[in-house]
């Protein structure tokens, strides 16, 4: 019973891909595909209440539950908003912004809680919770029955906007004193390379970042496909960011090239999947094959392993998915 909680849990994290899908391979369910997909989102977003509940009727707390819950439940959120803006129901700049207050919050609390200090939730934020779930229901309605519920969704998405503005203020005003700015800064650059403390899971890190790059790339490949070679704009810097903050591993993580740290997972595996023919068989490959590498780390890779630095850490994972895309370009090529 124990592992029940956090069984629901990674399940809600595991089909996360799988409402998605329908809404972009429309008759990837048959011809109700969107409406499957809707009722999974349901389903899964009701999974939340019932991990919660069987958590605390049976008093079933655990470190790995405390990481892992609120990280499932910003992945279903955001992956709906993210999903929506795809749909072209929502603006991407205010789901950026509703993101933002999100993760600045979320590392604020959990920067107190390691101070020993519990931040209780304010009203404002779980009316905030609230009106993005409608926001969200009212949208994907929308899309499937063609506005039946006219621009009530539109509407809802700036309701959405404001409350979460206001109840980011809210907290802050409440909370400000509470931790240094330091740490909070240093708090911030814990969730970025450890993707929002995935990495502290305690079986297969890595392996955990890497399924984050797959799971992104499947939800959002027309937008990485579509932009090809202008995805080093952005992969060219977060190797930078992500290896200067990686040298901080001692500082931020009290040990060196922490296994918590996973964005080198993420970033190397990402860097295949933009670059071959999408399909299940070639991603399921490039996975593995990338796995294998960074596992194995076979020369060159484990000559970058050696680098004991946050170049080393990104590198030999970046060095990895390079060999997983030219193995996978001959294979195919090959085919």
């Amino acid at each position: 019973m124990k592992y029940i909680p956090n069984i629901i849990t990674i399940t809600r994290i595991i089909l996360i891909p799988f409402y998605i899908l329908p809404f972009i391979y429309n008759n990837l369910y048959g011809n109700n595909s969107l409406l499957y997909g809707f009722i999974l989102f349901i389903l899964l977003s009701l999974t939340d209440f019932l991990d919660g509940y069987l958590a605390r009727k049976y008093e079933i707390v655990s470190n790995f539950g405390k990481i892992i819950d609120p990280l499932a439940d910003k992945l279903l959120v955001y992956s709906a908003f993210f999903l929506l803006v795809y749909l072209g129901r929502f603006p991407l700049w205010i789901i950026m912004v509703l993101l933002i207050r999100e993760v600045l919050v979320t590392v604020h609390r959990n920067a107190a809680q390691n101070e020993g200090v519990a931040i209780a939730a304010v009203m404002s934020g779980k009316i905030k919770t609230t009106i993005q779930i409608i926001t969200i229901i009212t949208g994907f309605i929308n899309h499937i029955y063609n506005n039946l519920l006219g621009n009530i969704d539109y509407y809802f998405i700036f309701i959405t906007l404001f409350i979460t503005i206001y109840s980011g203020v809210d907290y802050y005003l409440k909370n400000r004193k509470i931790i240094s700015s330091k740490i909070f800064i240093n708090k911030i650059y814990v969730y970025f390379l450890s993707i929002f403390r995935l990495g502290k899971i305690p079986f297969a890190p890595g392996t955990a970042g890497s399924l984050v790059a797959v799971i992104a790339f499947v939800s959002f490949k027309d937008m990485f496909i579509s932009w090809k070679f202008y995805n080093l704009l952005w992969l060219f810097p977060l190797f930078i960011i992500s290896s200067l903050l990686a040298n901080k591993s001692i500082l931020l993580f009290n040990e060196d090239d922490s296994s918590e740290i996973i964005i080198d997972e993420f970033t190397g595996q990402i860097i295949p999947l933009i670059f071959i023919p999408f399909s299940v068989l070639n991603i399921l490959s490039a996975f593995v094959l990338f796995r294998i590498f960074d596992i194995w780390k076979p020369f060159p890779i484990s000559k970058a392993d050696n680098i004991k630095n946050g170049w080393g850490i990104m590198l030999d994972d970046l060095i990895a998915g390079l060999v997983t895309l030219g193995l996978m370009q001959l294979i195919i090529q090959l085919g």
